[in-house]
């Protein structure tokens, strides 16, 4: 199922990269990825994560949680971001897709 997965996920149309993320001591899918799908170790990424809907943090009343416009994220992102290896060239198609629920930030 797996190798089904890579080779749909792969040749979807429109699709310049595919790139899979998993930690270095999970041989199988790096096995999986590398020896069958024709994979090429791209480089060691860290991947931050916080779980938001898990830790309630209390917001001082100064604080102002504002969405930003997808043009403006855009914007954002790209002074920001543009020169890390992962930046995506069509960041305005990731912003304007139905499944993104917006970028969001915090003023004080």
């Amino acid at each position: 199922m797996a190798t089904c997965y890579v080779i749909e996920a792969r040749d979807y149309s429109g699709t310049e990269y595919s790139y899979i993320t998993t930690e270095n001591s999970n041989q199988p899918p790096i096995k999986l990825f590398t020896d069958k799908c024709g994979y090429s170790k791209f480089c060691t990424a860290s991947i931050l994560v916080h779980l938001v809907f898990t830790n309630c943090v209390r917001l001082s009343n100064q604080v102002t949680i504002l969405k930003l416009a997808p043009s403006d994220a855009k914007s954002l992102y790209r002074r920001r971001f543009s020169t890390t290896e992962f930046f995506p060239r069509n960041i305005d198609s990731v912003l304007n897709n139905k499944l993104n629920l917006g970028t969001f930030i915090a003023v004080l």
